[in-house]
C-alpha cells in the first residue's frame, strides 16, 4: 500500500513538471538543500562566489518531513523547485533531492551532488538500503534514492570510493573538489567569543572538550555514561547534539554544557579536544588539527545496523578508541600524539584547503559554458 502511494506521487510529479519542460533554459545555477530552512556554510559560500562572478544563482532550503503528509506539505516547494531547476543548466544539491530522483533524466542540465558532509565515516544511501539504521527497500525504490546525479564531488579519491558507493555512480563521476567549509575552517571562522561568554561564563579561563556525536535515525542519544564520568575540574565539557536528537538538555555538572545555541563550528575553533563517533566532524577537526578521541560505546550494535565506513579501531586513531567513558576521561587526562591526527586529514583531503572556493566556482563556471 505504502509503496504504491508513493509510486503514485512519484508519477504525479512527473505530470507535474510537463508544463516546466517549456520553459526556456538560461544559464543560471539553481541551489536546492532539504538539509535545514536557512543556507549553511557551505551554500552561502558558494552562492557568494557565483553571485561575485555575476552568475544567476537561486537558493531554495526547505526541510520536508518523510511522511505522506510532510510529502503533501512540500507540494509548494516542490512547484516552486520545478520552476527554477526548469530554468537551469546547473543543479546543485547537498543531499536527497525528490524532483531530481523522480524525473526521467533532464536533458542539456548537469546535477551536481555536493553532499553536505566532508566524509562517509558511516554507512549512507545505497550502502545500507535495507537495514535497521539505513533505509527502507520500499521507500528507496519507490522514490529512486538518489539517481540522475552527473557528478559527485568529494575532497579525495579514498572518499570518493566511498561517496560513489553511497550514491551509486560510477568512480568516473567523482569530482576530486572541496566544499567551501574546509577552506573556511582552515582559514578561522569570524568568532564573536563574546556572545559565547556572556551565554556561559563558566567556560572563562577554562580549556573546551566538545563532544559531538552523529544522529541515531530513530534513537535517543543516551548521554549518561558520558556525563556521569566527567572529572575534569580544570575544563568544561560541551555537548553538542544533532539538531534531529531529543532528550536531556540539561546538566547538574555545571561544568557540563549542552548547547543549542552556537554551531559545532564555533566550538571546534575555540575547544581544545574533540569527542565523537561516527561523524564526518571528526574530519573537520582534523583540519583544525584537533585532538580527537573516538567514543563509541555501541560500536558493535552500530556496526551491524547502520555499518561503518571507516572503523577507527583499525586506522591510525586506534590508541584514542573508547568505549568505555571512564576509560575515555583517563585517556583525556594523558599525552596525546598530533601526527596520527594529521595522517587522518591528509589520507581522506587531497585538495588546497586554501582555494576550495575558487576551485568550486571555477568548475561550476565551466559546466555552465559545456
Amino acid at each position: 500500500m505504502k509503496e504504491t502511494l508513493l509510486k503514485t506521487a512519484a508519477a504525479g510529479i512527473n505530470i507535474l513538471y510537463l508544463p516546466f519542460r517549456l520553459k526556456p533554459q538560461r544559464n543560471k545555477v539553481t541551489i536546492i538543500s532539504r538539509q535545514s530552512n536557512k543556507p549553511s556554510m557551505d551554500i552561502k559560500a558558494i552562492s557568494g562566489e557565483l553571485e561575485g562572478r555575476g552568475i544567476e544563482t537561486a537558493v531554495l532550503c526547505k526541510k520536508m518531513d518523510e511522511s505522506i503528509k510532510g510529502f503533501v506539505k512540500f507540494l509548494p516547494e516542490t512547484l516552486r523547485q520545478m520552476h527554477h531547476i526548469a530554468e537551469s543548466k546547473v543543479i546543485l544539491l547537498d543531499g536527497y533531492c525528490l524532483l531530481i530522483s523522480v524525473l526521467p533524466k533532464l536533458k542539456n542540465k548537469k546535477v551536481v551532488q555536493v553532499w553536505h558532509s566532508l566524509a562517509a565515516i558511516k554507512k549512507f544511501g545505497h550502502q545500507n538500503i535495507g537495514r535497521p539504521g539505513g533505509r527502507d527497500p520500499v521507500l528507496a525504490r519507490a522514490l529512486k534514492l538518489h539517481r540522475n546525479y552527473d557528478e559527485v564531488l568529494a575532497p579525495g579519491k579514498a572518499m570518493g570510493k566511498l561517496f560513489a558507493e553511497a550514491f551509486n555512480v560510477e568512480e568516473e563521476r567523482i569530482r576530486i573538489l572541496g566544499l567551501p567549509r574546509i577552506e573556511i575552517l582552515s582559514k578561522g571562522e569570524d568568532i564573536d567569543l563574546f556572545k559565547v561568554y556572556e551565554k556561559y561564563p563558566q567556560i572563562e579561563g577554562k580549556k573546551i572538550i566538545l563532544y559531538a556525536p552523529t544522529f541515531r535515525r530513530g534513537k535517543g542519544l543516551d548521554l549518561r555514561g558520558i556525563m556521569e564520568a566527567f572529572n575534569l575540574e580544570d575544563k568544561v565539557l560541551v555537548i553538542k547534539r544533532h539538531s534531529e536528537d531529543k532528550g536531556v538538555n540539561s546538566a547538574d555538572n555545571p561544568n557540563i554544557i549542552i548547547d543549542s545555541i552556537f554551531p559545532s563550528t564555533t566550538w571546534l575553533n575555540i575547544c581544545e579536544k574533540l569527542i565523537t563517533d561516527y561523524s564526518a566532524i571528526s574530519l573537520e577537526g582534523a583540519l583544525l588539527d584537533k585532538e580527537l578521541y573516538i567514543y563509541q560505546p555501541d560500536v558493535e550494535e552500530y556496526g551491524e545496523e547502520v555499518g561503518l565506513n571507516i572503523d577507527f579501531r583499525e586506522k591510525e586513531l586506534k590508541d584514542y578508541c573508547y568505549t568505555d567513558p571512564e576509560k575515555l576521561m583517563e585517556g583525556l587526562k594523558g599525552p596525546y600524539d598530533k601526527e596520527v591526527v594529521r595522517a587522518f586529514l591528509k589520507e581522506y583531503i587531497e585538495v588546497d584547503t586554501n582555494s576550495c572556493i575558487r576551485a568550486l566556482g571555477d568548475h561550476i563556471e565551466d559546466l555552465l559554458k559545456e
